[in-house]
């Protein structure tokens, strides 16, 4: 294992960058990438050392993990190799703390020597706007976004400091210091005017006795807080028919949810109902990936004020769309409600032909999970209901009793249904009866689906965002792509306790199966790669071509989704790949770093790794000039889509951190400390995301800091290691089968050639034994 390691990591000459599992990373810049030319005075690195300069004016913003240099241009690619565990005095010396933001850095980001200091700060404190400066730099501070980026265009160092001071304290999921407190506050409106993505860090920091709320006049009763929380929603109005409402309705969400896990209880009624009139705006599409958080965090522990507040809404939202209909009713069911919830729902519908649809449902659903499957078959005297895997469609049950088991430790069982068109104004459109795949999987514990259901909902959100991303769509209209071609996220639904539905992605294969060959006398021997597998699928030239830009596309993109909440147990079984070139990872029963048992002797030897990226298949396959223009451009503009929304990520990670501590045997199946029951789920949440989002780094440090981590894990050796043991097992389990069925068809014609001779044989067998024979033979 450690020649493997050491063979998958190759160091180039001179330049290195140290990880924090003690490993090194290599810090190459774009050109090196881009050529096999030596790198220019590799030994001037050695004179340096370089820890993570954050942008934050506090400390507490520098990240400790994965990387542990300076990500600043110019720097990062120069950075010498510096422990993770601590630094030698010879080291120490060189590295001195800035006096204004308290981080350490080496003699070349140190600017001017300030006379009354005694020693000089950072070059990043030197450039950064002071927060009391007053005159041109609180001019500027007053100016709207747009302004202040053509200033920043022109060269004027404070615009683009304040700019960048926006974006953090935007960003961070830290409470604000008390000067950043000051700052934000005094530019309220001049934020919220632009972006309503601000209504959630300012809520959260009002709401803190320690944040905002000391900023505010003292009031009798201490609703102080609340009346300034009901200006900001009076300032967000404006954003209500504007181009940035799905900010709105996202932060919206979030505030829902804040509010929710608050302790003021009915004085937040009135706030409540006012960020539920921003939901009020978001598209049942996406709303239907935030119900099962809606549903746990309103009535999972019983109703109150609030509680009732969202549980009418989610009615009236209801009655409105049949499926976000049906999807409510299984949430309530898979939750483990009072049955009152669904028959309240059922009484509220307008529509009885409606009703009637989520009656049909829920008894199919009963069916299904009780495994009475002769009565799931459809018929035309069957009507119609919501397929919950698939929106939209409507479906009459499965078109065969028969259940194909594909394997894994759920012993998941794949159905074929077939779908009609869905009703569109009372009338059904005409379209052809298409028949699609769906796994069923039942846990034994109604906990363990859960999270997996919680974790699809989240990687369908993240996809939301980084596909809805101006320079994704962009880049993907130059390629000539729709945003369908480039889905690595699939729909994982409730339907009961412990039980859920998988949606199959159609014409798709997982990679370690695709890359068998072929029996026959010509086909070389060996494994095919992604370039062959997708050759073989598409002929013509244009179409492999097509099926290449998608591989580039989704390779990169399924690494940032699955890097963010650390999807685990990556082997070949779990990649799949389609005859269209998409690349996407499936199966996320293991999730925040936790891994199967059979895996613990790899985290012994090295941590989980983050995420899966076949490099060097995907780089021979599409070609240097396509990973230049396509792929690190999706790794590049999904990172910093998702960083733009980490207060959103972090209410998902907060739920699949609570649903996963539900689990009864998560104490031996797990080993992470983020699961211990007596941290806070949002303290995990935070540190999970400060981790993983970098939210202190400016775009070019995240854009450099998402580059080191893939190619630190490119074709990792721990999960090379593991696909190799899955061939072998699989290899071994074929030959003692065929050897197996060899050994039974010859007993079977011996008992046909000679029945009296066996039987004969068999009497003389010990009595426990003569009764275990097979079924009708002697």
């Amino acid at each position: 294992l450690k020649q493997l390691d050491g063979s998958s990591r190759a160091k180039p000459s001179g330049r290195a960058m140290s990880l924090s599992d003690g490993s090194e990373v290599a810090a190459m810049d774009e050109t090196e990438r881009l050529t096999d030319e030596p790198a220019e005075d590799a030994e001037v690195a050695a004179d340096f050392l370089f820890v993570l300069q954050a942008s934050s004016r506090q400390g507490v913003d520098a990240p400790h993990a994965f990387v542990r240099c300076c990500l600043s241009p110019g720097h990062a690619d120069e950075g010498s190799v510096m422990p993770a565990q601590g630094q030698t005095a010879e080291e120490e010396g060189r590295l001195k703390h800035c006096p204004s933001c308290a981080l350490l850095v080496c003699a070349a980001c140190l600017g001017p020597e300030l006379p009354w200091q005694g020693m000089p700060r950072c070059r990043g404190c030197c450039e950064r706007a002071d927060f009391f400066d007053v005159g041109h730099v609180e001019q500027l501070r007053q100016l709207p976004q747009t302004l202040l980026r053509e200033q920043a265009a022109q060269g004027q160092t404070s615009a683009s400091q304040i700019l960048e001071e926006r974006q953090l304290l935007r960003r961070v999921l830290r409470p604000w210091s008390q000067e950043e407190c000051v700052l934000a506050w005094s530019t309220r409106e001049v934020l919220l005017a632009e972006d309503p993505g601000w209504l959630v860090p300012l809520l959260k920091n009002l709401m803190l006795p320690e944040g905002l709320a000391t900023l505010l006049p003292a009031s009798a009763d201490g609703s102080s807080w609340q009346n300034e929380a009901m200006a900001l929603f009076d300032m967000a109005e404006v954003h209500v028919r504007g181009t940035s409402c799905a900010e709105l309705w996202r932060a919206a969400f979030v505030v829902v949810k804040l509010f929710l896990g608050a302790s003021h209880g009915a004085p937040l009624a009135a706030l409540m109902r006012r960020a539920l009139a921003f939901l009020q705006l978001c598209p049942v599409e996406e709303l239907e990936l935030f119900v099962d958080q809606l549903v746990d965090s309103a009535l999972g522990g019983g109703t109150d004020v609030l509680g009732l507040e969202v549980r009418a809404w989610l009615f009236e939202r209801a009655n409105a769309d049949v499926f976000f209909a049906a999807r409510l009713l299984l949430s309530f069911r898979a939750h483990g409600l009072e049955y009152s919830h669904e028959r309240d729902l059922l009484g509220l519908l307008e529509s009885d032909a409606d009703e009637c649809k989520l009656r049909r449902l829920a008894d199919h659903m009963d069916r299904l999970v009780a495994g009475d499957t002769g009565n799931c078959i459809s018929s035309r005297a069957c009507k119609p209901f919501p397929l919950p895997t698939h929106r939209g469609r409507l479906t009459r049950g499965t078109t065969s009793q028969l259940r194909e088991r594909v394997g894994g430790a759920t012993g998941a069982q794949k159905l074929y249904y077939s779908l009609e068109a869905a009703e569109t104004h009372g009338a059904a459109e005409k379209a052809e009866e298409e028949t699609v795949n769906v796994l069923l999987k039942q846990e034994q514990d109604p906990s363990s689906s859960m999270w997996e259901c919680a974790t699809a909902s989240f990687m369908r959100l993240l996809d939301r965002l980084v596909t809805e991303a101006p320079e994704f769509q962009a880049l993907l209209a130059s390629c000539g792509l729709r945003n369908e071609d480039v889905r690595v996220t699939y729909a994982v639904v409730p339907v009961a306790l412990g039980s859920a539905l998988v949606e199959c992605v159609p014409d798709s294969e997982p990679l370690e199966r695709a890359r068998d060959r072929p029996r026959g006398l010509r086909e070389p021997g060996g494994l095919r790669s992604l370039h062959e597998i997708l050759r073989d699928a598409n002929p013509e030239p244009q179409a492999l071509e097509r099926a290449l830009q998608v591989l580039a596309f989704t390779s990169a993109k399924s690494s940032v989704l699955s890097f963010v909440p650390h999807i685990g147990d990556r082997h070949g079984g779990n990649v799949l790949i389609t005859r269209c070139g998409a690349y996407l990872q499936i199966d996320y029963g293991f999730v925040m770093g936790q891994e199967p048992l059979t895996q613990r002797g790899y985290e012994l030897l090295r941590g989980s790794p983050p995420l899966r990226i076949d490099y060097q298949e995907v780089y021979s396959a599409v070609g240097k000039t396509t990973m230049h223009n396509i792929f690190f451009k999706v790794l590049e503009y999904s990172f910093k889509a998702l960083r733009a929304h980490s207060h959103l990520l972090q209410e998902g990670i907060v739920d699949i951190v609570r649903k996963v501590r539900r689990h009864k045997g998560i104490a031996e199946k797990v080993w992470c400390p983020l699961f211990a029951m007596d941290v806070d789920a949002s303290v995990v949440a935070t540190e999970h995301l400060t981790q993983r989002l970098m939210p202190s780094l400016n775009d070019e440090q995240a854009r450099r800091f998402i580059e080191h981590v893939l190619l630190h894990y490119k074709d990792d050796a721990i999960i090379q290691l593991q696909d190799q043991l899955r061939r072998t097992k699989e290899s071994v389990s074929a030959s003692v089968s065929a050897s197996t069925m060899k050994m039974t068809n010859e007993l079977v014609q011996l008992i046909q050639q000679a029945p009296g001779e066996v039987a004969a044989a068999l009497r003389q067998l010990p009595l426990g034994l003569q009764g275990s024979g097979m079924p009708g033979m002697p």
